[in-house]
């Protein structure tokens, strides 16, 4: 027990105050007699003084009792504080801020269901559930998970008052956003129409020119010439040391080899088509490929035709002028092969071609692969193709040209310049308009050009018909620097003038 300062000097005053009185027991005096008086007065005092003594230690432990007890309910009042309190104000939630995150889950129950909802905030304008009543309450997305109090919001089927007046408005404005998006669609629809409509008509007016001139370049007109090919290719820049022509054809004469006749190409009877692919449906005959008023046209007929003992419903025409004119793909500097024609229509079957072929190389200066389409707005084609190196696809061919390519007549030019040994950059000009390029290895063979129309087995939902391919003139130049250098044979075909 602690020591009692207090008690102990009151207990020894007392044992020297008995000895004193026990020396002098008859002494009386007024002194004495006060000193006795004192004695009653701090016994009494002495257990006053414990009994603070106690009180004051008995407080120091309820101040500690009462540090933990603050404590406790500090904790208690913190974790209630981190439920949010949710209230409705309008169509409104808003709660108090508790999260740190700033995020919290709203939970929606209607009837039995529950929805779950983050929201970045402390407000959210939840749906309208009409005629159904939604409970809501909200907690931080992530500890102290706490759920604030419920709110139950009971939605009338009808809008009456202000929410009737807050929908109202609402629905002045989407129907004010609906009719604008409207008159815009509609307004950029005739913008998208009258601009396509001067793109067509000034695509048509060129097509017509173009077209008119190739016909009076071909009848002749006022200069009285004939059939004509150009000195030089229109599109391709003529090199420092000019253009020679190898090879020039407006077809001027009729195909064969008596007087007056063009025999610089060659038709062909073959039973597997122009050139024995299995998805052949057509047989080549020399009576397919004639000279009319659209120049070369080679057609594709509609019967019973039978070539080599194979009979076939389909024959079209074709012609090659390597028995007149050859060229080394690789050794004769830079060249350009030029075409001016109409493609065949095509309603799924139909394969154009303008190329060269060895052993040794494939060269398509375009092919049209019209069995992968129902039409040149569907179907594919190569233009041109470096065959096993490098090909450009007109993905749809319409669409890629800028136009119908069996409508009118286009001059299709494709230009091979050398870079680097047997490296050649080939450019494509249409109309005489650059359009793509790509480099490829040329091969160092021969071969002369090859005209032909033909039919493969339609694969795009389509089906062959009768079509014609018409050829207004082919030329091939050659970069004057090496004019003659790998060609054999070559001129102007009868009745072609060049001008």
């Amino acid at each position: 027990m602690a020591r009692n300062p207090h008690a102990e000097a009151n207990a020894l005053w007392q044992a020297r105050e008995q000895r004193a009185q026990a020396e002098r027991p008859s002494a009386c005096s007024n002194g004495h007699a006060s000193r006795r008086r004192l004695t009653p007065r701090l016994l009494v005092l002495a257990p006053a003084l414990l009994m603070a003594s106690a009180l004051a230690a008995g407080s120091a432990s309820a101040v500690i009792a009462g540090k933990h007890h603050r404590r406790r309910l500090a904790l208690r009042l913190a974790d209630q504080r981190a439920a949010p309190v949710l209230w409705l104000g309008g169509a409104t939630l808003h709660w108090s801020a508790t999260a740190v995150s700033h995020r919290y889950i709203e939970a929606r129950t209607t009837g039995a269901a529950t929805t779950y909802v983050l929201v970045a905030g402390t407000a959210d304008t939840p749906p309208r559930v009409p005629g159904a009543t939604a409970t809501y309450r909200v907690r931080p997305r992530y500890r102290p998970r706490a759920w604030s109090n419920e709110v139950k919001v009971a939605y009338p089927r009808g809008q009456h008052g202000r929410e009737g007046e807050e929908t109202r408005r609402e629905r002045e404005a989407r129907e004010l956003a609906e009719r604008e998006a409207r008159e815009r669609a509609a307004r950029e629809a005739e913008e998208k129409a009258a601009r396509e409509a001067s793109e067509k008509a000034e695509r048509e007016a060129k097509e017509t020119a173009e077209r008119e001139r190739l016909e009076r370049e071909h009848a002749g007109g006022e200069e009285g010439g004939g059939a004509v090919v150009g000195k030089a290719p229109v599109g391709p820049p003529a090199p420092a040391s000019g253009w020679h022509i190898i090879y020039g054809e407006a077809f001027g004469a009729p195909l064969g080899s008596g007087a007056g006749q063009d025999d610089t190409l060659q038709s062909g009877e073959k039973s597997g088509g122009c050139c024995n692919n299995s998805n052949e449906i057509a047989v080549e005959q020399h009576s397919q490929a004639r000279v009319g008023p659209g120049g070369l046209e080679l057609v594709c007929s509609e019967g019973s035709f039978t070539v080599e003992g194979v009979t076939r419903k389909y024959s079209c025409g074709g012609v090659r002028g390597d028995a007149f004119v050859e060229w080394n793909y690789a050794a004769s500097g830079e060249w350009v092969a030029e075409c001016v024609c109409r493609w065949p229509a095509n309603t799924g079957a139909a394969d154009p071609g303008w190329w060269l072929y060895t052993g040794a190389q494939e060269i398509d200066f375009f092919e049209g692969w019209g069995w992968n389409g129902t039409s040149w707005l569907t179907a594919n084609a190569g233009m041109p193709v470096v065959v096993g190196q490098h090909e450009f696809e007109l993905g749809l061919v319409a669409s890629v040209l800028g136009f119908d390519p069996s409508v009118a007549y286009h001059r299709y030019a494709t230009a091979f310049i050398p870079v680097s040994g047997s490296t050649f950059h080939v450019v494509e000009y249409i109309d005489g308009t650059e359009r793509w390029s790509f480099n490829a290895n040329l091969a160092n063979t021969s071969d002369g050009p090859i005209l032909t129309n033909a039919l493969r087995r339609p694969a795009g939902g389509g089906q062959a018909s009768p079509n014609v391919m018409a050829v207004r003139s082919v030329a091939v130049y050659q970069d004057g620097a090496h004019a003659g250098q790998g060609v054999k044979g070559g001129g102007i075909a009868p009745g072609t003038t060049v001008k």
